[in-house]
């Protein structure tokens, strides 16, 4: 769940990043307990939707995690924040794209366990390697050789025990920056 927005006395508009269809805001009718948690944002969910006039309709779900261990820190919250606003920017409506999704899922259940920063940066790393501008040759590569030799081994970590233990708040603001450029 990347937003929502309500919608008239018991409906909300959710924008949703899915595994098959990528980005797609869909509504969701009622207020219900099960509907108002489906309509949490970061929630992990499978959704059963019904094509509509508009827009499609949630007809039914089942969440598979609230992400609640996201809550305790407001530090992992501001991580996994950006990550569903660059996401929500940056994709296109019904753009599958399956391995970012897999990213974003993983990254999210393992925030907690890592350091913050360190995790932020390896989405920002391999969410520009899916977009193919991570190149040291790209216009908006605004970084020191010694922070781009950081990020190769980000580029490069298989596992998230590999990722360098601290990454510079300069790096991580500079990444956004870049980040941010693919959806101006």
């Amino acid at each position: 769940m990347l937003k929502t927005v309500p919608y008239k006395e018991r409906s909300t508009i959710v924008t949703l990043f899915t595994k098959e269809e990528g980005k797609k805001t869909c509504i969701l009718f009622g207020s219900t307990l099960q509907k108002k948690q489906l309509a949490s944002p970061l929630c992990h969910a499978e959704a059963v939707l019904k094509p509509g006039r508009g827009m499609d309709t949630i007809s039914d779900g089942s969440i598979l995690s609230l992400q609640l261990h996201l809550r305790s820190s407001l530090h992992h919250l501001e991580a996994a924040g950006k990550i569903a606003t660059l996401l929500y920017k940056s994709q296109l409506e019904n753009k599958p794209a399956p391995s970012l999704f897999m990213l974003t899922i993983r990254i999210l259940e393992k925030l907690p366990e890592y350091d913050t920063d360190s995790m932020h940066a390896c989405f920002l790393t391999k969410f520009l390697i899916h977009e193919g501008a991570f190149s040291y040759s790209h216009p908006d590569n605004r970084f020191t050789t010694e922070e781009w030799k950081t990020l190769i081994d980000i580029a490069r970590a298989k596992q998230f025990s590999e990722l360098p233990k601290k990454v510079p708040a300069q790096t991580i603001k500079k990444l956004s920056g870049w980040a941010s450029t693919l959806y101006e």
